[in-house]
């Protein structure tokens, strides 16, 4: 259904708005970054944070 769809989008980007507070206010790893925001595997983290900001998470955290 479209609602379930919805709060599945509203979920990826809240876990993304974490991972960016997590980018820049730790010195966490990538990897755990992206377990604490739910993904297991770094790389499927760091495609969908790409799709997202057009960045991988380092260049963001680089840029900040």
């Amino acid at each position: 259904s479209s609602t379930s769809r919805g709060l599945g989008d509203v979920y990826k980007r809240q876990r993304m708005n974490i991972a960016i507070l997590y980018l820049l206010d730790t010195n966490k790893s990538i990897g755990e970054v992206a377990g604490l925001v739910g993904y297991e595997h770094q790389a499927h983290f760091c495609t969908a944070f790409k799709r997202k900001f057009n960045v991988t998470p380092s260049e963001y955290r680089l840029k900040a």
